[in-house]
């Protein structure tokens, strides 16, 4: 069966209109939000991340976290708490915005705060940890991923 050149036209502009119409109704349900709702004025307020990161490093005993089973256990030197001490800690999940989650820091007298992760969901969090101590503010930021 011979095809008509003519047919063969119709046929290659149908499929051209057939691919473009299906490239539109993916590119549409395609999540395209941003990092965060704030993302522009956080990333004007990254210079004071920098230095809160700076004053982090210089610390001789900083803020340190491990995950023993579905608890992340926050730790912080015990000679160094005084009731100026305040800030949170941020589960980021760079996937899916609607997952992540905030807490006050809230240190015991031993200088650990426990914060249970069993309603989160499998995945990698970027932690990020903002703490202000008289007066001087620090950022330490990390990875886990909850398994």
């Amino acid at each position: 069966m011979k095809i008509n050149w003519g047919v063969r036209i119709v046929v290659l502009y149908v499929g051209f209109v057939a691919l473009i119409v299906t490239l539109v109704i993916l590119s549409s349900t395609v999540n395209n939000e941003l990092e965060s709702k704030d993302y522009y004025a956080k990333e004007l307020a990254f210079q004071d991340k920098i230095n809160a990161t700076q004053n982090e490093n210089k610390l001789n005993h900083s803020i340190n976290y491990e995950i023993i089973g579905r608890d992340f256990i926050l730790d912080f030197n015990a000679s160094d708490l005084n009731p100026t001490l305040s800030g949170t800690v941020f589960f980021y999940r760079p996937s899916e915005t609607a997952l992540d989650k905030e807490y006050p820091i809230q240190f015991d007298k031993s200088g650990k705060q426990v914060i249970n992760l069993s309603q989160f969901k499998k995945g990698v969090y970027k932690v990020q940890i903002n703490w202000e101590n008289n007066s001087i503010k620090y950022y330490k930021e990390g990875t886990i991923n909850l398994k």
